[in-house]
């Protein structure tokens, strides 16, 4: 089917809906659907309270774990699939949601939870449907599955692993594997909800969003919940509040990790936001070529990212006259010690003037280059992060092209010999 057009699949989609919802409006069933949801409730059930046996390579205790738990999980992951593809089937479709209100209660293990989730993600990509899953949690449609649930064990977490730092010579404890899965999940939902509401309602939606904050400092949390966590953070609030908590997450938290997935997430998400630019100067391409990395992969993650942002800058901002006529009354840059109103407004202006003085991102640059092209072609077949490199170096070159292009306007003001 993925091979077929956009025609074909469009019909495709449309008989998988028919045939679900006629599926899910029968008696008979309904009823097999929830035997097999009880059947996945009762073996996970034993699963997690009988998970050495099975670590231990119990065959039969797996099979009856695939065999309890397969249609039921198989039955979300189905439904997930045609509405991701065909988000408008999802207007007025009453008996899905009927369907859906079932499904979410009674959740016993984080499998199905997460099952349960990854569905309503899914059903979230449509504003009707943002909205809908958004009631559905905020609401009492189910006991123990809703928003309150997400920011509760967050806030429970975080009180259990300040009384571990409080006792001394306690160590945090384990952050368990399904409950993190189970918090990915919901903030995942969130994100969608956010990103796909009505941009009025919304607004409304998530008056306090600190308990997203409140595990990101704690290094036993895992770093895809705290990729998560920054994920969820940057569609429920403005850009420019998280940039201080960024700094924290960075300098204290993954440096001493050597893993750096909240600040990927952080500049992948706010790139194009020119408030962060302070942020990537001084805190992340600066200091990029002494950090350790546990993943070389992350390190050019970050650098590509750091670069995007610069190239947005300099192909977006032009150099104005009045700009000029301002940069004209500056001190000489060589010899300033404090940044002016004007350079802290126009990212442009420092990129030009970090290059013109051979300061941080201009070393930097040069120091991505420097190996040759040699190297370059070397490390894009033999190493993994081969094709982030080539891209580092594409965008290096690009760069240095715009700041050629606009230094003509400026030299006559920022070169001391011009002075």
């Amino acid at each position: 089917m993925q091979n077929d057009d956009e025609d074909m699949i469009y019909v495709y989609n449309g008989y998988l809906h028919k045939l679900i919802s006629c599926f899910l409006s029968q008696p008979l069933a309904r009823d097999k659907v929830k035997e097999s949801k009880e059947k996945a409730m009762n073996v996970l059930s034993h699963y997690h309270m009988a998970g050495s046996h099975l670590h231990d390579g119990n065959l039969n205790s797996q099979q009856a774990v695939q065999t309890g738990s397969l249609t039921f999980v198989s039955l979300l992951e189905f439904v997930s699939e045609i509405y991701q593809k065909e988000p408008e089937l999802l207007s007025g479709n009453e008996v899905l949601w009927t369907f859906v209100n079932f499904a979410g209660e009674d959740h016993t293990n984080f499998q199905t939870l997460v099952a349960f989730l990854n569905m309503l993600s899914t059903l979230a990509c449509s504003q009707e449907g943002a909205s809908k899953v958004f009631e559905l949690l905020q609401g009492k449609a189910f006991r123990s599955v809703g928003w309150s649930t997400l920011f509760h064990c967050l806030s429970i977490y975080d009180e259990k692993f300040k009384e571990s730092i409080q006792t001394a010579g306690a160590m945090l404890p384990e952050f368990p594997e399904g409950d993190a899965k189970a918090l990915v999940a919901y903030l995942n939902v969130l994100q969608k909800v956010m990103e796909n509401g009505n941009p009025i309602e919304r607004k409304n939606w998530f008056a306090d969003i600190e308990p997203l904050f409140k595990l990101l400092g704690y290094e036993n949390v895992p770093p895809y919940l705290k990729g998560a966590l920054r994920n969820a953070i940057a569609t429920a609030q403005p850009m420019s509040t998280q940039v201080y908590d960024m700094q924290f997450e960075l300098n204290e938290i993954e440096a001493r990790r050597e893993q750096y997935p909240s600040t990927i997430s952080f500049l992948n998400l706010g790139r194009r936001f020119i408030g962060i630019f302070r942020f990537i100067y001084d805190h992340v391409f600066g200091p990029f070529p002494q950090r350790a990395y546990a993943d070389p992969c992350e390190k050019w993650q970050l650098v590509v990212a750091c670069l995007q942002h610069f190239h947005m800058i300099l192909s977006m901002y032009d150099i104005k006259d009045e700009d000029i006529d301002s940069v004209a009354d500056l001190s000489q840059f060589s010899t300033s010690t404090q940044q002016s109103p004007l350079q802290m407004q126009l990212p442009v202006l420092e990129l030009l003037k970090d290059f013109m003085s051979g300061k941080t991102v201009f070393r930097n640059i040069m120091g991505i280059l420097l190996p040759g092209v040699n190297s370059v072609i070397t490390e894009r077949t033999s190493q993994v992060y081969g094709q982030l490199l080539e891209k580092a170096v594409q965008l290096s070159l690009e760069i240095i092209i715009l700041v050629l292009e606009k230094d003509l306007f400026l030299s006559d003001f920022l070169r001391p010999l011009y002075q």
